[in-house]
């Protein structure tokens, strides 16, 4: 076994933050500790130290209320026995103040000693605490939770500090500083399987059954760090237990705490799956004994049965797209990721046949009920996307659900999302190419092709949500009223005409400030392409981990200026940057219509692989959408109860924002940042079709129930953002799939 690295958490004085409302004497004592780790933007649920793996250390964090019981000596008189103070801040620095009664210095001069332990445990009534015996337990069981793969060591951990020789004359206005350490050691499995499976449990042995592996009741001296179980009830093993994924042919690391000590001693590691039980190691234990705060790893391999492999969703079984909907929690699913789009080739120099070394998720956007703050959860496990040998992209999706949009990318090069190196200036990626992207609608129970979520009319099947829409207007109540950061979601993304890529659309219906692409929380894992925070200046809200700014120095928008000769060019710069919005008024060449099909030529169009559309869809063309409203007549559509969408015929709802149209980027107006207009009066929306124009809802001014109003002009500014609706396709005569008189039935898949 070879040491990973030290958990020793240093620590610093920092001015001591006191709740509000507590009182506390002039004399009394203030504490701070520092934790040499990384903090995230968010904290890690529940009252409790958070742990990270960055891959070369595990990090460790203080969460906002953490507890800690600490002694006080002075001489050999102990003068504070098992105080409990507690943080206000979360991250790698944190401050103390006491919850209760605070310590207090005995005077000026006396020299004064501290030793404190997390996480902070009451003092039985009637008992006396004891610095040299704290209480202290190892489980059994220790359980995962795939959503905080660490968050185990953080429930059962065990820390201490010991600062002495301090008094006020020395500390001044300052805090005492506390320097942590760890009680157990972490042993690092580490797995590589040659299938994608889930392992039911992970365990810890003593290989001849009689050590202490786990025990109850242990007490350790917090002093010294000595740990003494000889009154303690123990058991030969620990084990991790819960569903913990396995990848194609990359290793997988899951962690658990042991004991310290056991020099010489032989142990096994094994794996259970469905039952059985495999052996992924035997060790022997250093002679010095498990260090306390060390980790340990262990390097495994597995061959998975077929029958004990998990089950894979293929989104791409019936046809590749740039877009696929995603539709169930704690799921595993693939795509075919060396194909661009759908495969069909239209243009004599691209070959739609590409290889990737990496796949990253770029950025992602999730549901928000609330601005305060927003939340950041990611649609799918970000850490389980994976590129298999087969050329396919896996990844799984969280036990609970998470409706959202997330962009993948495919890279040229292996790198992680670390290595990444992008140029600060023109925000474009410059130590590897992006071959290709995809978009994930990340959408719980909705599959495009069901009957229940198209709407039929004139011959042509529409989709009945926007592209990217995660929400029915319906699904938007929250505690019996329309949530309008919910039914942001309804509206979908952005696209600007002939690409396959998406922009989010805005957050939320209720104000212009929080409207557009430069207010949408988006968050990427890549620290290259982090554009930092939207401040909370009355402009926006906080958000981190931006990939879309909100200022001229940080926004997306038009920032290459780049202007383009011929087609093929546009599509090079669009390819390679998904992230960025391109300004460019119009798009050269003659074969410019073939970016989203060829409409001129036939008026049923041709998908092509930079069509955005999933499998089964293409955008909708303009003889589409004149038969969805029988050429322009008014009294079909009028303004829903919540006037933010506009219905069709009384069941095909069109959510209504305004679009994004950027001009300049100097002296960024709000209008150019994208946002959504006249929202207290229905509002508007434009929805690109297949002919390189724009449709448009006018809602301004109506009240429920009123007609809308609705254009078909042409809109030649193929730069700014609009809604993209998808048709299946058009027939003539009886659709397949209805019963003859137009009436829809369950529609089978077909090649169209």
């Amino acid at each position: 076994m070879t040491i990973l690295a030290g958990l020793l958490m240093a620590a610093c004085a920092k001015e001591n933050i006191v709740e509000e409302g507590q009182k506390v004497s002039d004399n009394a004592v203030t504490f701070s500790g520092l934790m040499d780790s990384r903090q995230g933007s968010e904290s890690a649920p529940g009252t409790r130290t958070s742990y990270n793996d960055n891959g070369n250390v595990i990090n460790v964090e203080w969460a906002e209320g953490d507890g800690i019981g600490i002694f006080c000596k002075v001489g050999d008189a102990v003068t504070a026995a098992n105080f409990h103070y507690s943080n206000t801040t979360a991250g790698k620095m944190a401050s103390f103040s006491a919850v209760d009664e605070a310590i207090s210095w005995e005077d000026m001069e006396s020299l004064h000693d501290f030793y404190a332990y997390y996480p902070y445990a009451a003092t039985a009534v009637d008992a006396q605490a004891d610095l040299h015996a704290v209480p202290v337990s190892l489980p059994a069981v220790q359980v995962y939770d795939e959503a905080d793969p660490m968050g185990h060591l953080a429930d059962n951990g065990f820390i201490y500090a010991k600062t002495e020789g301090q008094s006020r004359e020395i500390v001044g206005n300052g805090s005492v500083p506390l320097k942590f350490s760890h009680l157990f050691p972490v042993l690092e499995v580490r797995i590589t399987a040659d299938r994608f499976a889930f392992l039911d449990r992970i365990v810890f042995r003593s290989k001849t059954g009689t050590s202490k592996v786990s025990f109850e009741g242990g007490k350790v001296d917090i002093e010294t760090g000595n740990l003494d179980l000889s009154g303690a009830e123990g058991g030969p093993s620990t084990s991790l237990e819960g569903s913990m994924p396995l990848l194609m042919s990359v290793p997988v690391s899951f962690c658990l705490l042991m004991p310290p000590g056991h020099g010489g001693e032989d142990f096994v590691i094994e794996a259970v799956i469905n039952g059985k039980t495999v052996t992924l190691a035997e060790r022997t234990a250093p002679e010095e004994g498990f260090a306390a705060g060390k980790a340990y790893y262990v390097n495994a391999s597995m061959s998975i049965d077929e029958s004990d492999t998990a089950p894979v969703v293929d989104l791409s079984a019936e046809e590749t797209a740039n877009t696929y909907y995603v539709t169930k929690a704690n799921t595993l699913y693939s795509f075919y990721a060396t194909v661009k789009g759908n495969g069909e080739q239209q243009y004599a120099l691209e070959e739609t046949t590409i290889e990737p070394k990496s796949l990253l998720v770029l950025w992602y956007t999730c549901l928000q009920t609330s601005s305060e703050p927003w939340a950041r959860n990611e649609p799918i496990l970000v850490e389980t996307l994976t590129l298999g040998p087969d050329g396919r992209a896996y990844f799984k999706t969280p036990a609970a659900f998470v409706p959202g949009n997330v962009v993948i990318v495919a890279l040229d090069r292996e790198l992680d999302y670390d290595t990444v190196v992008a140029d600060e200036t023109t925000h474009v990626i410059s130590n590897a190419n992006v071959l290709w992207s995809w978009n994930l609608v990340v959408a719980e129970g909705y599959d495009p092709m069901a009957a229940e979520n198209q709407y039929q009319k004139g011959g042509y099947i529409f989709m009945s949500r926007d592209l990217g829409a995660f929400f029915d207007s319906e699904d938007a109540l929250i505690d019996g009223a329309t949530n309008m950061f919910a039914l942001a979601g309804t509206a979908g993304n952005c696209y600007q005409w002939g690409r396959k890529d998406p922009f989010p659309a805005f957050p939320c219906y209720d104000s212009g400030k929080d409207g557009g692409l430069a207010f949408t929380p988006a968050y990427t894992l890549i620290p290259a392409l982090d554009r930092g925070t939207i401040p909370a200046d009355g402009s926006g809200r906080p958000a981190y981990n931006q990939i879309f700014g909100n200022t001229s120095g940080t926004i997306p928008l038009d920032v290459s200026g780049n202007t383009y000769s011929t087609t093929a060019e546009f599509v090079q710069e669009q390819t390679q940057n998904p992230h960025l919005w391109l300004r460019t008024w119009s798009i050269p060449g003659d074969d410019k219509s073939n970016l989203w099909g060829n409409p001129d030529g036939d008026n049923i169009g041709v998908k092509t692989i930079h069509d955005p559309c999933p499998p089964g869809y293409r955008v909708m063309t303009r003889a589409a959408w004149n038969a969805l409203t029988e050429n322009q007549a008014p009294s079909l559509a009028v303004i829903v109860d919540h006037r933010r969408g506009i219905l069709l015929d009384g069941s095909c709802y069109f959510p209504v924002y305004g679009n994004i149209p950027l001009r300049t980027i100097e002296g960024i107006s709000q209008g150019d940042r994208g946002c959504f207009n006249y929202t207290g009066n229905g509002g508007r929306t434009g929805l690109w079709t297949a002919e390189m124009t724009a449709v448009s809802f006018y809602g301004g001014g109506k009240n429920p129930g009123d007609a809308a109003e609705y254009t078909t002009a042409d809109n030649p500014n193929l730069m700014q953002g609009c809604s993209v609706r998808c048709i299946r396709t058009l027939y003539t005569g009886v659709l397949p799939g209805t019963d003859g008189d137009g009436n829809l039935v369950d529609l089978g898949r077909e090649d169209w």
